[in-house]
């Protein structure tokens, strides 16, 4: 897909549980590294895989979490303008939460065609 996602020391990806204003969710952030940065046919994949998920999704710059985007909405992933270097912070909450950042993952990898 052209963007790829911040690997730990131990290569594992990051899923981190956190506790926030009384929920538990999870979290995941990816590093954009495509020089276009996240631009429409990204978006429009990961617009299409978030859609599908039961849980509630939300998305942000790591430096910046007072403007909150939805995954859900192709309009909100390109308003975000990430470019090339940004962090951005994807968290999940509810059903299915664990499963919907892996396929996010899967996605933005490449893994998985949409």
């Amino acid at each position: 897909m052209g963007f790829g996602l911040e690997k730990p020391r131990n290569f594992c990806w990051r899923i981190s549980k956190f506790y926030d204003g009384g929920r538990n969710m999870l979290k995941k952030t990816i590093t954009i590294l495509e020089e276009e940065g996240l631009h429409a046919r990204p978006a429009s994949a990961l617009a299409k895989v978030a859609m599908q998920c039961k849980c509630n999704l939300k998305m942000y710059r790591e430096d910046d979490m007072s403007k909150i985007y939805q995954p859900k909405s192709i309009l909100s992933i390109m308003s975000l303008g990430a470019g090339q270097g940004d962090r951005i912070v994807f968290e999940a909450e509810g059903e299915g939460e664990e499963e919907a950042l892996l396929e996010i993952e899967r996605t933005v990898l490449g893994v998985v065609q949409v």
